[in-house]
């Protein structure tokens, strides 16, 4: 395994091709004797920048009820669309993460903040939770998703690394495997400092290694932690090219999860009045008791902060209804919209956790299917 743990430069660093070498077919998600078993794709989506609907725009990951996470290089811009499903949510928020630990530039990455254009209740169906343990050689089976152009790239890159025939033209949702490499510090130009890890399948092949293609920057590279759950390690990148072997760079997600569980604490369930991963019947008996009602908080009932429970935050429980996930960690943490004096606030203790440096994270969440 070749060593980059180094900082510095990365020279002939190029914006993200499409998953070259990649599949669309999931079917080894599906295959309990498959090594990629019980990973899920979804939940990562393409970006359309403006009327045009560009090919060249990149992916993005949820990672919340309400938010993506995407490179801040892929062209987005407020009003832009992303289509979930048979619904479109609009992009209504952007906040680009603050400058790295070294403090030279921002990172590579931002937040969309997005809304169902229907129904600003719903959410996304589900995202993904944050790894945060260590990226090392032990880490050979990396899985990639991104959405693409097919084909070797316009620049002239290179045909299917492993043999494999191009993908249709146009962007596709497509998959495939690269190994850890290195940490690094990723500087691109001077315009961007990012944490990153460098991925490769060379010298040694992995099962459907892949390599980056336009519209994959954004994408998300995905492996299992402790507890067997597929979770997202890194935001793809870039593809550069050293001492003539393709790498993949993308943005280290234990460097940032701090940062992004604080930009997270507003991400909240509509109609989960008591935050505990669920919209359910006492959520909706505590909005119709608190109906009519002002200066009411969350946790009675108040899922647009707008003062009052009314006829808008009944529509929150009934649109969620049913809606299960692990509970959310601002159940742990203190943070709006709780507001002083709120006697349903968690224990101290339980408060404390965040602050003792033990961050929880989001794990993903989806509908019941």
């Amino acid at each position: 395994m070749i060593g980059l743990c180094c900082a510095g430069a990365v020279a002939s660093a190029r914006s993200a091709y499409a998953l070259i070498g990649g599949v669309s077919d999931p079917s080894a998600f599906h295959d309990a004797n498959s090594p990629y078993y019980a990973m899920d794709w979804s939940y990562i989506y393409p970006i359309h920048a403006g009327a045009t609907a560009s090919t060249r725009s990149g992916s993005a990951v949820a990672i919340g009820y309400f938010q993506l996470l995407t490179a801040d290089h892929v062209q987005v811009s407020l009003g832009d669309t992303i289509r979930v499903r048979n619904s479109i949510f609009e992009v209504v928020g952007l906040e680009q993460l603050a400058s790295d630990t070294d403090g030279i530039a921002p990172p590579d990455l931002k937040v969309l903040e997005v809304q169902n254009r229907l129904n600003p209740h719903e959410p996304l169906p589900g995202y993904y939770g944050l790894y945060t343990g260590p990226l090392d050689a032990n880490h050979k089976g990396l899985v990639l998703v991104g959405w693409g152009l097919g084909g070797a790239p316009g620049g002239g890159s290179a045909n299917p690394l492993d043999g494999s025939p191009p993908s249709p033209s146009g962007r596709q949702k497509r998959w495939g495997t690269n190994e850890w490499s290195g940490n690094l510090r990723s500087n691109v130009s001077h315009v961007y400092s990012t944490t990153a890890f460098a991925m490769s399948f060379w010298p040694g092949a992995t099962d459907r290694e892949c390599y980056l293609g336009d519209g994959d920057s954004g994408g998300g590279a995905f492996l299992r932690d402790g507890d067997g759950e597929w979770m997202l390690a890194g935001i793809n990148l870039y593809s550069p090219s050293l001492n003539n072997q393709p790498w993949v760079i993308s943005a280290s997600m234990p460097a940032y999860a701090d940062q992004l569980a604080v930009m997270l604490q507003t991400d909240l369930l509509p109609g989960d009045s008591d935050l505990d991963g669920d919209v359910d019947v006492l959520d909706y008996l505590t909005v119709k008791a608190s109906m009519g009602s002002r200066n009411r908080t969350w946790r009675q009932g108040d899922f647009d902060n707008d003062g009052d429970v009314d006829r808008s935050d009944l529509l929150a429980v009934m649109t969620n209804l049913g809606h299960v996930s692990h509970p959310h960690p601002i159940a742990v943490t203190p943070t709006p919209p709780w507001q002083a004096g709120d006697s349903t606030i968690p224990e101290p203790g339980a408060l404390a956790l965040l602050g003792a440096g033990s961050v929880v994270l989001l794990r993903r969440r989806r509908r019941p299917r």
